[in-house]
């Protein structure tokens, strides 16, 4: 299942409560890493279905 990956709106993510506090919940330092934390949660979901996932380069 390709899930893109590019052009993520991060500076949105900066300005976001709930991204702020996921991030300090989870401990995180940037918003490429939440982004990172939700690529593997949706990696993991889709594996348990049989699927994986792709995306452009910017996910890795």
């Amino acid at each position: 299942i390709h899930i893109g990956g590019d052009e993520v709106p991060k500076v949105r993510w900066a300005e976001c409560p709930k991204c702020q506090a996921k991030m300090a919940e989870l401990g995180l330092q940037t918003e490429a890493q939440l982004q990172t934390h939700f690529i593997n949660e949706i990696g993991t979901h889709l594996a348990r279905k049989g699927r994986r996932i792709m995306g452009w380069d910017e996910i890795l």
